[in-house]
Parts: C-alpha cells; sequence; structure tokens
C-alpha cells in the first residue's frame, strides 16, 4: 500500500522532500483537496518539533502526516464535520497503524459566525494547529479558531493558515493579529500562500472562548 509505506518513510525521518510528497498526494486520491508540497512539509516540520498537543480544523491527508511525524506521547486531535470524510481518515490511519483522535464536530452558528462545536474532550496548552478548515463556504470562514478556542491555545503556540491567497483568509489572519495580537509570517507556496501565525504570551481573556463546548445549531 503506497499511503503506508510514504507514511513510514516518514515515522523514520525520511525527507519530506516533492517526490514523497507527491506519492502520498496521489496515494491519498483526494489531489484537489490536499495541501500544496510546501504546506505539508512545513506540517511535517512543525509535527516533528511540537511539544504539545495538537489541533487540526478539518481532517485529511495532513491528518495522516501529523500522526506520522509527532512524538508517539503527543495528542493530535481533529475537529471534523462530514461523518463520511471523518470515517474515511479513521479508516486510512488504522489500515496505515497510526492512532488519530478525528472528532465529530458539527457546525453551528456563533452569531457572527459558524464554527465547529468543539467537544469536550478537545485538548488545552494546544502548541500546534493545522488549520485547513472548515470549507470556505462557511459563514465566517476559518475565524471561529481564535475566538472560540483561544482559551485553548498555549502561548507560542504556532497555526498554519492554508489557502492565505485568498481574500478570506487573508483577511482572518489580518484580523487574527489585530485582535489577539498574533504575529504573522506569509510563506510562498508552489500553488499560493500559507500563513504561519503565533500566539503571543498574553490574548485577550473575554470573548467568545466560553462557548468552546457549545454555539447554536446552525
Amino acid at each position: 500500500m503506497e499511503l503506508k509505506r510514504g507514511l513510514r518513510a516518514l515515522r523514520r525521518g525520511g525527507n519530506p522532500d516533492d517526490a514523497l510528497l507527491d506519492r502520498l498526494i496521489w496515494a491519498w486520491d483526494n489531489e484537489g483537496f490536499s495541501g500544496d508540497r510546501s504546506y505539508m512539509r512545513r506540517v511535517v516540520e512543525a509535527a516533528r518539533a511540537v511539544q504539545g498537543p495538537v489541533l487540526e480544523c478539518g481532517s485529511g491527508l495532513t491528518t495522516l502526516l501529523v500522526a506520522a511525524c509527532a512524538g508517539e506521547n503527543l495528542r493530535a486531535c481533529s475537529l471534523e464535520h462530514v461523518g463520511e470524510w471523518r470515517n474515511r481518515v479513521r479508516d486510512r490511519a488504522l489500515r496505515c497503524g497510526l492512532k488519530t483522535e478525528v472528532l465529530d464536530a458539527e457546525l453551528v452558528s456563533y452569531g457572527d459566525f459558524d464554527w465547529y462545536r468543539v467537544p469536550e474532550e478537545t485538548p488545552t496548552d494546544i502548541r500546534l494547529v493545522i488549520c485547513d478548515g472548515p470549507p470556505a463556504a462557511t459563514h465566517g470562514g476559518r475565524y471561529g479558531l481564535l475566538p472560540v478556542c483561544v482559551s485553548r491555545l498555549a502561548p507560542g503556540c504556532i497555526i498554519l493558515l492554508d489557502d492565505a491567497e485568498r481574500d478570506d483568509e487573508r483577511r482572518i489572519a489580518e484580523a487574527w493579529q489585530r485582535e489577539y495580537g498574533l504575529t504573522c509570517d506569509w510563506r510562498a507556496s508552489g500553488n499560493g500562500v500559507f500563513a504561519e501565525l503565533t500566539v503571543p504570551a498574553t490574548v485577550p481573556s473575554g470573548g467568545l472562548q466560553a462557548h468552546a463546548a457549545g454555539g447554536r445549531n446552525a
């Protein structure tokens, strides 16, 4: 199984070069919705270096990359609202011998935006966020990560925001910088841009984080 072989290579410390990443994208068989190689390479690097819990917004090939590259004692959770897709990711992880937590997280309304209903078992003190969801058509897009989960993010947490060449994602990154004091590094990738944002030592204690397990049904 090509996917399993590629992930095993990463797990053993293999270099995430273009050839290996292309093999994984092909084997995953969802090329139109997979991150590009530059973004996935940064995900691999960050997962190998992280020293605490990882949160993923959405799930897919990057879920398997994180599971293959993060330390065995580190916890990685993915929020996924589509049941069929959640089952596919869990099944592929099982076939590849990887431990994953792909959580059932429906999209709900928080008033000004929609975002995931965050399950109670979602970790705190999160050190890395892979932000590739919810879908662009969602009311408010990916903005809800900070207002809903800011209390779960550790100081210095890195957020990798994909698709930052799009106007909506750029506006979201700029709003997070303005409202929560994040710093941002815009990184060119093969197909566009992704943003690497860092949570400051002190973030606002108010806002919508009290609704992290709630929200109103969309």
